[in-house]
């Protein structure tokens, strides 16, 4: 498995790029990133799904290019999530005067959830709030994308709308208590970093 990172001019958010050895290709955090779209037009990459670790503006604004360029794409989050980027206000783009709306999720859930890829590789995705009510944890392999819940050495933000710091709490502690030490976590921004090193700042 491969895991290239695109850095976004907006807000400096992280979008990931998860390759496997079968060719099969998935997005999280699609944003607008020509770098992103240059990669992937030159791989001839067709990507199969993209998963949204919440639903603020900074992680969701190529949405709407992915579904238009790769209608047979598939966007995955938690049912919240995929009510919220559909609503400028809700996903935050109101407040930098861009009001964007993006389409809502082909797939969503409001609890612990597996989906099994054609190379029988699990992705293990767990609803928590803290950050934002839509949030989720995305697993694969010994990967694990936690978006803006959790970045390496800075406090997490509860203060916008929907933020919960006994949520937060929550997810620090499954996360110490159920993933392995040495799963690698990819944040919303910033750096990876392990589980073993994580900590509520």
């Amino acid at each position: 498995m491969k895991i290239i990172r695109f850095l976004n001019s907006f807000l400096d958010s992280n979008t990931y790029l998860v390759e496997y050895e079968t060719n099969e290709f998935i997005i999280i955090d699609p944003c607008e990133n020509n770098n992103l779209y240059n990669h992937l037009k030159e791989k001839s990459i067709k990507p199969e799904l993209i998963c949204l670790t919440h639903e603020h503006i900074d992680h969701i604004s190529g949405t709407n290019y992915f579904k238009k360029k790769y209608p047979n794409v598939k966007i995955i989050s938690t049912e919240y999530c995929s009510l919220a980027i559909t609503n400028p206000r809700k996903n935050l783009s109101f407040f930098y005067n861009n009001n964007y709306t993006s389409v809502s999720s082909d797939i969503t859930f409001k609890e612990f959830t597996t989906v099994k890829l054609k190379n029988q590789v699990n992705l293990n995705f767990y609803p928590f709030a803290g950050h934002s009510i839509g949030g989720m944890f995305i697993e694969i392999k010994k990967a694990i994308f936690v978006g803006d819940q959790f970045i390496n050495k800075t406090k997490t933000v509860t203060k916008l709308p929907g933020g919960c710091k006994i949520k937060l709490k929550e997810s620090y502690l499954f996360l110490k208590k159920n993933i392995d030490k040495k799963t690698i976590i990819y944040p919303g921004h910033g750096e990876s970093f392990s589980v073993e090193n994580l900590k509520i700042w």
